[in-house]
């Protein structure tokens, strides 16, 4: 089980993969963290390297909205953690938003699951 509990402080240090430099706009819904809940400008450069910056204002997310990719907390870290790809989450209208924003996003995410090493 997994949560991100700061989405800003999480994609700033996510490893996405190199590429060219793209700007995202993502609302994640979080009912029990209010600092996460809302919309979001996700930049990422040619190094994989993501600046995050929240849309405050109604007028700046009154132009985005078009191009939002969005989607509960609980989908987006099972997206960022490898436990389901974005082609999964699209087909279960887990996230939603113009499909080629969803695929070109899911493009920048790492393939593979994250390994728990716990020895106990």
């Amino acid at each position: 089980m997994a949560r991100i509990i700061d989405f800003s402080i999480f994609l700033k240090s996510y490893p996405f993969l190199k590429g060219k430099q793209e700007v995202y706009y993502l609302e994640i819904k979080d009912d029990y963290g209010f600092w996460n809940d809302g919309k979001w400008e996700v930049n990422i450069d040619e190094a994989g390297q993501a600046s995050v910056k929240k849309i405050t204002t109604e007028a700046n997310i009154s132009s985005y909205n078009k191009n939002i990719v969005s989607g509960s907390i609980q989908s987006w870290t099972q997206l960022f953690m490898g436990y389901q790809s974005t082609n999964e989450l699209y087909f279960q209208d887990k996230l939603l938003g113009i499909e080629e924003l969803v695929y070109s996003f899911g493009g920048r995410i790492p393939k593979g699951k994250p390994i728990l090493e716990d020895h106990f």
